[in-house]
């Protein structure tokens, strides 16, 4: 794991957190067809991960129990027809 930093969280409260690394597995992309034919291309594309850590300085948890992660993400878009 990298260097513990803190982040401002949605709700703009600060947490301290940690970049996770990771392996690209699978990405694709998603199409779809508007009524006039022009065909919409997406794909989301991880560029971090970080771990949320509690109070603790542990991975945080979600109240389902799930780790509570920021992801930053870029989405490119492809417009044809």
């Amino acid at each position: 794991m990298s260097t513990i930093k803190t982040i401002t969280m949605p709700d703009g409260s600060q947490a301290k957190a940690q970049e996770v690394e990771f392996k690209l597995q699978h990405e694709d992309w998603s199409q779809y067809v508007l009524p006039d034919g022009t065909v919409v291309r997406l794909k989301t594309t991880v560029l971090k991960i970080l771990q949320v850590l509690d109070n603790e300085g542990k991975p945080a948890r979600t109240v389902e129990g799930d780790p509570l992660l920021i992801v930053n993400h870029r989405t490119d878009v492809i417009t044809s027809g």
